[in-house]
This record gives C-alpha cells, structure tokens and sequence, in this order.
C-alpha cells in the first residue's frame, strides 16, 4: 500500500494500480478507505464516459455490506444491474423488496413478475402463489404462463400438492378458455396464437 500510494502522489494513473490500493484496504477491513478509493474510481469512469468496472463496483458494494450501510449498498447495486445483469443480483434485490418495511400486498403480483422475468421464480410455493395471484386479478394467461412453466422446468407437478397444483391448473384452464370465448373472432386467433 506504500510504495501504491507512493505511485499515485508522484502522478501515476494506471487503473490496474488503483485495485491494488483499493483490495488491501478491504482484506485489512478497512471498509471506509476502500469505499472512498472504489467509488472515486467509479465516479472517475462515470465522469468519462466509460463503463464501470464490474470488480469495483462488486468491491465497492461489498464495503457498504459489511457495515450494513444498505442504501449506499442497493445504489451499487442498481449501478451492477445496469451494466452487469445477473440473475444472483436480481435475486438480492427482489429479495430485499420483500422484506422492506411498509411494502404493500397489493404489489406481490408485479414483485413475482420482476422474478418471474429474471428467471428467480423457483420454489413450487411462488410459482402457486403468481399464478393465483394473477387469476384473482383476472389474468388467467397470465396465470397460465407461469403454471404452464412451473410444469415445465418440475416446479410442480412434483411433491406432497399435486392434486392441489392440478385443481389450479384446470381451473386456470377453464378461466383462460372463457376468457378466450369472450373475445371477438379476430382477436381468438391472435390470443390462442399468443398462449
């Protein structure tokens, strides 16, 4: 760290140096230091016009972790999202949404959606959920998507509620099968083509 600070007072810029200023401060747990030094750096390739460095920006929310500084933590977050989409990143963040203090039920539909989309809808209790979640808001497509992928990829289908799953499988059946009659002609073709 002395003879890379030294580096840097006498006027060197080389990026690959500066991760050898940032990463000793974070092992030695000097979480402050390797924050400021990671997001001068990111705020520098922002202010360029160059795209963020992936191993800083995970350093960098990595530092605000440790001393639960959260909403710098979800900033960093975003910021890996917007460049570096994952599918463990989306998860983090869903996650941290429901758990949120004050979140309102009446957006557990559109929150299954978002992992649903970034492919975190996993376990056999969420893909039950979304689907009758979307049947009660008058979606059966909706529903019949995600149930039609729970049966797909073994989400159901499987365990101690198969006949549970069924009766909501036929039943959002029936419910898209009206809905397709309700249509005018020239629309069936268009929803029966879309399911």
């Amino acid at each position: 760290m002395k003879w890379v600070t030294r580096y840097f007072k006498d006027g060197g810029s080389d990026p690959q140096m500066r991760m050898l200023l940032i990463q000793p401060y974070f092992q030695n747990g000097d979480v402050a230091n390797a924050a400021t030094e990671a997001a001068t750096d990111i705020q520098a390739d922002a202010k360029a016009g160059r795209t963020q460095s992936e191993d800083k920006l995970l350093l960098l929310a990595s530092c605000y972790l440790k001393p639960n500084n959260s909403p710098a933590y979800i900033a960093t977050i975003e910021k890996l999202l917007t460049y570096y989409p994952k599918k463990t990143l989306w998860a983090d963040v869903i996650s941290r949404l429901k758990s949120k203090s004050g979140f309102a039920d009446r957006l557990a539909l559109d929150l299954y959606r978002l992992q649903f989309a970034t492919g975190n809808l996993q376990s056999t209790a969420d893909y039950t959920e979304m689907a009758q979640l979307a049947l009660m808001a008058g979606l059966p497509n909706e529903a019949k998507k995600v149930v039609d992928e729970g049966y797909a990829n073994g989400a159901l289908g499987t365990g101690t509620d198969v006949e549970r799953q069924k009766r909501l499988r036929d039943l959002i059946e029936k419910s898209f099968a009206e809905s397709l009659k309700a249509l005018p002609s020239g629309k069936l073709e268009e929803a029966a083509n879309a399911a």
